[in-house]
This record gives C-alpha cells, sequence and structure tokens, in this order.
C-alpha cells in the first residue's frame, strides 16, 4: 500500500512538473488558479506532497485551462 502511495505521489509531481513546463506556467498565477499557497506549490514541485488521488485530476483540469488562457492570469 505504501508503494502504490509513493508512485501515486512520484506520478503526480512529474505530470504537475511536466504541466508547468510545457504551459510556461509561473508560479503565482497556478497558486491562485488552484487557491494554494506557495509552500504547497514548493511541496508538490519537489515530491514532498501531492493532492489526494480524488483531487488530481481538477488539480490537472485547471492547469490545462489556465495553460490555455492566453495571458496565464486568473
Amino acid at each position: 500500500m505504501r508503494q502504490a502511495k509513493k508512485a501515486d505521489k512520484e506520478t503526480f509531481t512529474r505530470l504537475f512538473n511536466s504541466f508547468l513546463k510545457v504551459y510556461k506556467l509561473e508560479e503565482m498565477p497556478v497558486c491562485r488558479k488552484l487557491k494554494i499557497s506557495r509552500t504547497t506549490f514548493n511541496r508538490w514541485v519537489a515530491g514532498v506532497s501531492a493532492p489526494h488521488t480524488r483531487g488530481q485530476s481538477a488539480v490537472f483540469n485547471a492547469l490545462d485551462e489556465l495553460g490555455n488562457t492566453p495571458t496565464k492570469e486568473v
């Protein structure tokens, strides 16, 4: 069970960082869109923590929406 959670966190971290890179998203617009702190953002980027698996698709949907807005601002 622990390995599954670790794999989920690693997968989330890889995908989260990929979204940031591909869409050229910056920290503050992402934090505002997701309503998370800069600390949480940095923990997600570093792979220290990740949202619950049930909420991860909502995170990626929001990043996709943010990445497809012309100004990348909320």
